[in-house]
């Protein structure tokens, strides 16, 4: 699964309250490959794990 952050807001299912967004890996031994903050259904941080 990928996701940008322009992506989840279109959608409109980001809640209000603060959340914190994990996106899977595909990669063998790494469980997480990204993560955002939404806050107030908008996505307020974002980072690429490497």
């Amino acid at each position: 699964m990928s996701a940008t952050p322009a992506d989840l807001e279109k959608t409109g299912n980001l809640p209000v309250t603060p959340r914190l967004i994990l996106l899977p890996s595909d990669t063998q031994g790494q469980w997480m490959k990204q993560w955002m903050i939404s806050l107030e259904g908008r996505i307020i941080c974002e980072d690429l794990l490497e």
